[in-house]
């Protein structure tokens, strides 16, 4: 949306189609400055609850170009994972040091429960469409004998 200062009136610049009915389009929202000179490059929108097939949760890329956001590309988890992909974003920082900023895409339900997060790497115009990393929680067990149990 574009808010002239000079008019009373909401001038709509941009139309995000909803990717689903009930896909939870707009959970999260992360704008990215890729060569970090302090103007926003990208916006990321996800979608936790999209469903394709064996895939659930997409992240919408849009990028800003003169005063109008257009959709560039979508990035997605792992085929098979049901883990609702993109119910976190986050732009940290340059995580590879290549001089642009990167992102992480949070999946808090994969690996039953447990949770991963991928590592999108940012080039010059857009994030690169496959993950780099994922890293995933692993959840450790204490096993104790009873005898030392007071």
């Amino acid at each position: 949306m574009h808010f002239p200062k000079s008019e009373t009136y909401i001038q709509s610049l941009c139309f995000f189609l909803q990717p689903q009915i009930g896909a939870y389009y707009g959970a999260e929202l992360c704008v990215v400055d890729l060569d970090s000179n302090t103007l926003s490059d990208l916006l990321l929108v996800s979608a936790p609850l999209h469903n394709e097939g064996d895939q659930e949760g997409k992240v919408f890329v849009y990028t800003f170009m003169a005063s109008q956001v257009i959709y560039i590309q979508v990035l997605k988890g792992i085929p098979g994972k049901r883990g609702r992909f993109g119910m976190t974003l986050a732009s940290p920082a340059d995580l590879n040091r290549d001089g642009k900023m990167d992102v992480v895409v949070g999946a808090p339900l994969e690996d039953n429960g447990q949770g991963s997060i991928y590592i999108f790497n940012g080039r010059n115009a857009d994030i690169a469409p496959t993950h780099s990393q994922v890293r995933k929680k692993r959840m450790t067990t204490f096993y104790c004998h009873s005898d030392f149990i007071l």
